[in-house]
Parts: C-alpha cells; sequence; structure tokens
C-alpha cells in the first residue's frame, strides 16, 4: 500500500498566518475608512427586495394555515357520527386566516405603490385596491345569498382524515366535499319522501276500502214521494139536472137559504142535455150536481144499455169541464099503472114499465161505479108493497105530490149536508 503523504507542520503554520494576516489586513481597512454622512433628503420609503421577500414568505405560510385549517381528524370509533359532524368553527378559522391574509396583501401593495427606486415582480401587485374591496363585497353579498337558497351538503366520510376543499369553503362558503376511499352516499330526503308517499298511497286505500264496505252494507235509502193534494174550494152551488120530474121541483121550498139551480125541463131527454151542457151545466159552476133523466127516452123504445150510455156521456162532460164538482145520479122513478081514479094511464103511458125500469137501474148503478160518482136508490124509496110508486106520493100515476117531493127531499139531504 502507498504511504500517504502529509506537508510539513510549517507550511500549516505559514497558511494559518496568511489567513490572519488578512483577516486583519480587513479589519484594519474597515476601521480606517470614514463613515459617509448622509445628506439631507426628502423621505421615500423604498421597497427593498429583502423587505418584499420577507412579507411574501409570511404570505405563505398564510396560505398553509389556511389550507391546514381546513383539515381535520376524525377518530375511527367517531367515524359514524359523521354525519352529524359540526363544521361551524371551520368557518371562523378561515376568515381569520383570510382576513390575515388580505391584511398582509394590503400592506404589499401599499408598499409597491410607495416604492420609487425598484419594482419587485408581485403576483398582485397590478390589482387595484379598491376594485379588490369591491369584488370581494359582491362575492360576500353573492355567498349570503347563496347560504339562503342553498341547503348544506351530505358530506362522504374517509375513515382516518377528512380533508375539506379549500376552493369549495372560498367559492361557495359551504362545507367543503370530503373526499373518500368509498362512496357511500345516503340519500336521506328520497327515503322520507318515499316513506311519506308510502304512508299517502296506504291511507288512501284504506279510504277506499271504507267506503267500498260502507256502500257493500248500507241500506238502500226509500225516498217516499207525497202528492201535495190542492183543494179548490168553490161556494155551495146545487144544481138539479133532468127532465119534468125536476122542473116541478119546489127547490126554493124545500132547501131554504141553500144555494140551489133547477135545471130541470119539461119532456127532456138525455140527448137534449147533451147538446146544451154549457146552459145546462158549465155555466153555474156547481159544487154538486143532482142527475135524473131517462123516463122519456124509454117512450122512444130505448134499451137500457142505451140509455146508461148516455148518462155517462153527461158524467164525462161534467168531470172533464168541472172536475170539482160532485155528482149524483138519481135511479129512474117508479110509476104506477093502476086502475086507481087518481091514475092517468095516457100518461103513464103503457111503454114505462116497472120491470124495464128496474134493469135500466141496473145499467146506470155500474156506470156510476165505473165512473166513480154515487148511486142514490130513490126507486126502493118511492114504491109501496105492490112494487109501484105510492099513491099518495104521486098526482096521477107518473109525476110527485108534495109527499112525495119530501120523501126525496129527505133523501138527498143527506148527501147536501155531507
Amino acid at each position: 500500500m502507498a504511504k500517504k503523504t502529509t506537508k510539513p507542520y510549517s507550511n500549516r503554520t505559514n497558511s494559518y498566518k496568511r489567513k490572519t494576516t488578512t483577516t486583519e489586513k480587513t479589519k484594519t481597512k474597515k476601521t480606517t475608512t470614514p463613515k459617509k454622512t448622509a445628506t439631507p433628503k426628502k423621505e421615500v420609503t423604498p421597497k427593498s427586495s429583502d423587505l418584499k421577500s420577507e412579507k411574501l414568505k409570511e404570505l405563505e405560510v398564510l396560505e398553509k394555515k389556511l389550507e391546514e385549517t381546513t383539515r381535520i381528524r376524525v377518530d375511527k370509533e367517531r367515524i359514524e357520527d359523521t354525519a352529524n359532524l359540526d363544521t361551524s368553527f371551520l368557518e371562523g378559522r378561515t376568515s381569520r386566516s383570510k382576513k390575515n391574509k388580505n391584511i398582509l396583501k394590503e400592506e404589499i401593495i401599499k408598499d409597491d405603490f410607495e416604492a420609487v427606486e425598484e419594482e419587485i415582480d408581485i403576483p398582485f401587485s397590478d390589482i387595484n385596491l379598491e376594485e379588490t374591496k369591491e369584488i370581494e363585497k359582491t362575492e360576500e353579498k353573492k355567498e349570503t345569498k347563496k347560504k339562503k337558497n342553498t341547503k348544506k351538503e351530505m358530506p362522504d366520510f374517509l375513515l382516518d382524515d377528512v380533508t375539506f376543499s379549500k376552493s369549495k369553503l372560498d367559492h361557495d362558503n359551504k362545507i367543503g366535499v370530503i373526499d373518500t376511499k368509498e362512496k357511500e352516499k345516503k340519500p336521506v330526503g328520497k327515503i322520507i319522501s318515499m316513506i311519506i308517499l308510502g304512508i299517502l298511497v296506504l291511507a288512501l286505500f284504506v279510504m277506499g276500502m271504507l267506503a267500498l264496505h260502507h256502500v257493500l252494507t248500507m241500506k238502500p235509502e226509500v225516498k217516499y214521494k207525497t202528492k201535495k193534494i190542492v183543494e179548490t174550494k168553490i161556494d155551495d152551488n146545487y144544481l138539479f139536472l133532468g127532465d119534468s120530474i125536476t122542473d116541478f121541483y119546489d127547490l126554493e121550498k124545500y132547501y131554504p137559504k141553500m144555494h140551489v139551480v133547477n135545471s130541470g125541463v119539461n119532456a127532456n131527454k138525455i140527448n137534449d142535455i147533451l147538446e146544451d151542457m154549457d146552459k145546462r151545466v158549465y155555466q153555474y159552476n156547481p159544487s154538486k150536481v143532482f142527475i135524473l133523466i131517462g123516463t122519456n127516452d124509454i117512450l122512444d123504445d130505448k134499451d137500457a144499455s142505451e140509455i146508461s150510455s148516455g148518462i155517462k156521456e153527461i158524467i164525462d162532460g161534467i168531470q172533464d169541464n168541472r172536475p170539482y164538482a160532485e155528482i149524483y145520479v138519481e135511479s129512474i122513478y117508479p110509476v104506477n099503472d093502476t086502475e086507481d081514479e087518481k091514475i092517468d094511464l095516457e100518461m103513464v103511458n103503457v111503454l114505462r114499465d116497472n120491470d124495464k125500469i128496474k134493469n135500466i137501474n141496473k145499467e146506470i148503478k155500474k156506470v156510476c161505479k165505473e165512473k166513480k160518482v154515487k148511486y142514490i136508490d130513490m126507486y126502493s124509496a118511492l114504491v109501496d108493497d105492490n112494487d109501484k110508486l105510492n099513491i099518495d106520493y104521486t098526482t096521477e100515476g107518473l109525476h110527485l105530490n108534495n109527499e112525495g117531493y119530501k120523501v126525496v127531499t129527505d133523501e138527498l139531504m143527506k148527501y147536501i149536508k155531507k
């Protein structure tokens, strides 16, 4: 192996001496140089490069601190509580850091405007201070509006560290988006809305089922219609319609203080009445009508059906034109055709026979039942035991005397007083 060569000790000492001498010379030189006296000048605050670099370094430190304020640490045991994590304290930290940063910026900009001798290239030396303030004010207004209109976003979770985005805090003034290795989204709002929708659907279903049950089980409602019967009351006006037997009936004598009308005409038949219903019946507007007709139609050799159908036409006319009038039909009176000196056989006429009269009365009774009017059996009230007109009630075997009209009046008064 080669041996190391070492310089002699004297050389090392000489070099040491040379160094010391140079330092002494420099010292002496410094001491000998006279101090310059400062000339009176207008004081200007120049911006030195060292001062600028120091402030820039301070600005960088502040920016790092600002980033650190946006980071918090969450234990693994408390990771389930991150959904309810309160990050409002970060806003206070960031606002204080931002405030300090803005103050430092303002100082640098102010120094930049006051500097005369040299310019240092600073990133925000070109920004006007007033403009920046106005921009910050507008941004603050926007942020306040966004705070009102927007809701806080649900953060994603990281197991060890929860890192908040600084840009989000500066721009939206919201809780930053949390970067995670596994993004587990929990749409709580959607779940709540789905639950509410399900409850509404269930409520509608239950209401529908209850309504259907009510419809199926309810008893049908029976509605009763009541007809309102309006009775038109007219003055009592009793009309007697017929032939000579009615014509000879002294109504004022037998019906005193009553409004009675005698519409009987001697020798009248059914057709005579039908041809003159207006004058004989309708013009009087009667409350009750008593009809006695048909004995003279026997002389024309008409049978029971013809006479009864004629009486039916009279009833139809009154019901159609005077529907409020009550109609009463008397049976044809019996005759007396005996050889008693009181009887006028020529007046009675051989064509009038009580057997024939009874058959006609049966048909008249049927018509009254059909037309729902009252049939008065006057035949039975006037005959004697021999089925003849009672000799005490007649003048000549056909017409009635006062005793006969009394019997008729007593019978008719039963219906007038109703």
